[in-house]
Parts: structure tokens; C-alpha cells; sequence
């Protein structure tokens, strides 16, 4: 991994993690440079659940390489063993038209050899050209498969590359921008459910606070009712306790009556006539109390 980020160079592979319980899972990294103007700025790195048969692969590679059967293949190394069609089209194509030019300067005595060359150099010459037709056409296929899939939004489909040179960067481009909209996507979609459930929990608070103020002014409707009625209470206290009051006053005012009564009775009065007071008194008290 550290010499194909070292030459700015996506790697991919399978990754054995350890969970906090202890327990292990597979992911399937893949880490692709990060640009800016041409120039490397850092690295991102998108994990995501492999098949069930690249699982069974890795570890039957594992268990190779603890055995000691097998090492670790360099993923430099495979990058540098696929094909660069173009590069081995010049190379195949210019060997046959080397070859067929060079028939033509061996003597009549050797016709068979320069026939033998000049046919052996355009074979090879259409080979290599066929070849190399072959394989760009099958690259390009192979890209505008890709664009077509970015495209539609089916950033799940991954591009089996096998081709080198500058039609496999190519195609390398197009699979980093397919892991980089895929990232991008799922960190939009995490984003999206983490602001559903902020909105949902909202809601919620906002449910409780009106059921909350519902309560407070259902509150505040009973005890404005309960101030009406002890508004009422003390009012009827206060009536009552006025008439009490005027009750007291005329109380007050026929034992003062009385009071004068006696006095006048007890001076000027003549013995015996105690009983003719009385009845005055009882006279006064009645029409007083009339």
C-alpha cells in the first residue's frame, strides 16, 4: 500500500479489523489520493462490506502466507504487470515494419528468407495492431461502461480493470470518482437521517411543551375559578359581617335607651312607680326594635 500511495496511486484491498469485543471483521478499503491542483493534499479512505468470496479468499491467502506457502503479492508489482496495449502495440508493430523493410534488403539468392521475413514482419505488424485494437476497444467499453453507471447513479458497480499504461489511469480516474461520489453520497445520506432524527426529537419537545402549556393554562383557568369563588366567599363574609356590625349598633343603641331609662327612673321617680318604668322600657325597647 505505502509504494502505491507513494506513486499517487489509488490501492485497494481487503482490511482484517478488531472490534472492541474482541471480535474480528473484514472491509474492503479503498484509499485514493486527494488532489488539489495537481497536487497530492492527503488521502481518503472508503471501507465497505466485501462478498462473502473475497472473504474466503483473503483468508485462504492468510492462512497460505502463516503457513508459510505463500507470501503477500505486491500490488505495485500487478500494477505494473497489466498491459499497456498502446506501448506494446508501437513496440510488436514497429519490430514488423523493422522486419519487412529489412526482407527487402536480403539478395535474390535467399528468396525464401525474405519472404519468410517480409511475411513473418506483416503478421506481426497486423497482430500488434489488432491486438492493440482490441484491448483500447475493450478499455473504452469498459469506460464508457463506468461514465454510464456514474452517470445513472449506480455507484455500486466496480470496474475490473486490467489494463496499464494511460488507458488504466483512465479507468482508475473513473473508479475513484465513482468511491468519491459514493462516500460523498453516504455522508449526505448520514447527514439526512441525522437531521431526520434532530427533527423528529424537536417535534417531540415541541409536542411536550404544548401539552405542558396546555396544563399550565388549564391551571391557571382553575385557580382564576378558584379566586372567583373566594372573591365571592369574602364578599359574603364582609355582607355579613356588616350586618353583623349594624346588628351591634342597634344593640348598642337600645341598651343605651335602657341605660338612660333607668337613670331617669331611679331620681325622679316616686316608690312603687318601678312598675310603670318597666313597662315604659319595654314600650321604648319594642319600637326600638320595630
Amino acid at each position: 500500500m505505502g509504494d502505491r500511495q507513494g506513486l499517487s496511486q489509488p490501492w485497494r484491498g481487503l482490511v482484517k479489523n478488531r472490534a472492541k469485543n474482541g471480535d474480528f471483521y473484514w472491509v474492503e478499503a479503498y484509499i485514493t489520493p486527494i488532489t488539489e491542483h495537481d497536487k497530492i493534499v492527503g488521502y481518503m479512505s472508503v471501507r465497505s462490506a466485501p462478498s462473502r468470496p473475497m472473504i474466503d479468499a483473503a483468508e485462504a491467502l492468510y492462512r497460505a502466507v502463516r503457513d508459510k506457502r505463500a507470501t503477500l503479492p505486491s500490488t505495485l508489482k500487478a500494477l505494473n504487470s497489466r498491459p499497456d496495449a498502446m506501448k506494446w502495440s508501437v513496440w510488436l508493430a514497429g519490430g514488423g515494419a523493422l522486419m519487412a523493410m529489412a526482407a527487402a534488403c536480403v539478395p535474390d539468392s535467399l528468396l525464401g528468407l525474405r519472404l519468410a521475413m517480409g511475411v513473418s514482419g506483416s503478421v506481426l505488424a497486423l497482430s500488434a495492431s489488432s491486438w492493440c485494437w482490441v484491448r483500447i476497444r475493450a478499455g473504452l467499453r469498459l469506460l464508457r461502461d463506468g461514465l454510464c453507471c456514474l452517470r445513472e447513479g449506480r455507484l455500486d458497480q466496480n470496474l475490473v480493470i486490467r489494463e496499464g499504461g494511460l488507458l488504466g489511469r483512465a479507468l482508475l480516474g473513473v473508479e475513484s470518482l465513482r468511491i468519491h461520489y459514493r462516500a460523498t453520497l453516504a455522508d449526505v445520506i448520514s447527514a439526512g437521517e441525522d437531521t431526520r432524527r434532530q427533527a423528529y426529537s424537536v417535534r417531540d419537545e415541541m409536542h411536550a411543551l404544548a401539552a405542558r402549556s396546555l396544563q399550565q393554562r388549564e391551571g391557571l383557568n382553575q385557580i382564576s375559578t378558584n379566586m372567583e369563588t373566594i372573591n365571592a366567599a369574602v364578599h359574603e363574609v364582609v355582607t355579613l359581617a356588616q350586618r353583623n356590625q349594624d346588628d351591634a349598633g342597634q344593640t348598642r343603641s337600645v341598651a343605651e335607651q335602657g341605660e338612660r331609662h333607668h337613670a331617669g327612673g331611679s331620681t325622679g321617680g316616686q316608690p312603687g312607680s318601678g312598675g310603670g318604668w318597666l313597662l315604659a322600657f319595654f314600650h321604648g325597647g319594642t319600637g326600638s326594635g320595630a
